[in-house]
């Protein structure tokens, strides 16, 4: 008969799939994650496995239970980072704010993709894109020449939503118009 393994508790979980530096970096976690980049641990609770986030773990095994409504967040901005020195706690708008505060998201100046407005993907680098740049200059340049949105669709073999988009501005918004065609 096999013997059932003993259960790891919560600290010797922590510690078994942390990576430790000597220094006052990132302790990083090296075990499971989740799709969208956070540590995850299973624990076992009330005879049910669960599922948790490692670097809330991390939080509750140093200073206690999370209060209901207050996230777990990142000084370091890492999320794989489960060093309680680097973790506190913020409501959901305080996590927001930090996050455009360190330039992280599409609002901050610091935004990678503001720096470098040439690694947008757009127009017909996007694989989806059902229309090219030439198409995007014949529909305004046949809009200017009084066509109705239905008679460009037709003559181009797209949607009316797909003109409308150019047209209005949901589209192809960056491309300047060209003088000739």
């Amino acid at each position: 008969m096999k013997m059932p393994r003993p259960r790891m508790s919560l600290r010797e979980k922590l510690e078994k799939y942390t990576l430790r530096s000597d220094q006052e970096n990132c302790w990083i976690w090296i075990g499971p994650k989740f799709r969208y980049g956070y540590g995850k641990l299973d624990l076992c609770v009330n005879h049910k496995n669960k599922t948790f986030s490692a670097h809330r773990c991390a939080w509750e095994n140093a200073f206690g239970p999370i209060p209901t409504g207050l996230l777990v967040c990142h000084r370091c901005d890492n999320p794989l980072c489960v060093n309680p020195d680097h973790l506190f706690l913020g409501t959901n708008k305080e996590n927001s704010q930090d996050m455009v505060l360190k330039g992280r998201s599409l609002k901050g100046d610091k935004n990678p993709l503001r720096i470098h407005p040439e690694l947008v993907r757009r127009g017909e680098l996007i694989h989806t894109s059902v229309i090219k740049e030439c198409d995007v200059h014949m529909i305004r340049k046949m809009y200017s020449k009084s066509m109705s949105v239905k008679e460009i669709a037709y003559k181009l073999g797209v949607t009316k939503k797909i003109v409308y988009n150019v047209l209005g501005g949901r589209a192809w918004a960056w491309l300047k118009e060209k003088t000739e065609i």
